[in-house]
């Protein structure tokens, strides 16, 4: 009888083994994952950044050229980078 549970237990063991090594396969294969995605989100945010500074760029030449058109022009329709940078929200793009 105490051989027969011995061996219910060593079972047990084993079988609780498997699940603990693929537990730990699975946590690594999520590791791995996550920090591919934080890559990913790291250098979207990085190209983010710089359209946002392109767009800054645009606005400032745009502002330039409205100023360097008379008081007509500037008074009429100049673009000044805070209005329309408060209106532009960022957009995040899924790729799959």
């Amino acid at each position: 009888m105490t051989e027969n549970l011995l061996h219910k237990l060593e079972e047990k063991m084993m079988t609780l083994l498997g699940d603990i090594e693929d537990s730990r396969k699975h946590i690594q294969r999520l590791q791995l994952e996550n920090n591919a995605l934080r890559t990913e989100v790291d250098v979207q945010r990085g190209e983010r950044e710089r359209q946002a500074r392109k767009l800054q760029d645009l606005i400032s030449i745009l502002d330039t050229v409205g100023e360097g058109e008379g008081d007509s022009s500037s008074s009429a329709g100049s673009i000044t980078s805070n209005a329309i940078m408060s209106q532009v929200k960022p957009v995040l793009v899924q790729q799959s």
